[in-house]
């Protein structure tokens, strides 16, 4: 189920190095994958990069 968009904006800390704040949902059914898709320039050539990551929520012991 596609879940829209969340915009990431990072800042440069120092030279080469960057930070940012996500703030993503996980899912009450124990099964979520989230894809980052990230786009960048290195170098002078434009490059993305997918990462498919689990969100699950953790059942409770109680």
């Amino acid at each position: 189920m596609f879940m829209g968009v969340i915009p990431l904006f990072l800042d440069e800390t120092s030279k080469n190095t960057y930070q940012g704040t996500l703030i993503y949902g996980s899912c009450s059914s124990n099964y979520m994958v989230w894809r980052l898709i990230a786009s960048f320039d290195l170098n002078g050539e434009n490059s993305v990069v997918m990462y498919d990551f689990l969100a699950d929520s953790q059942p409770s012991n109680g």
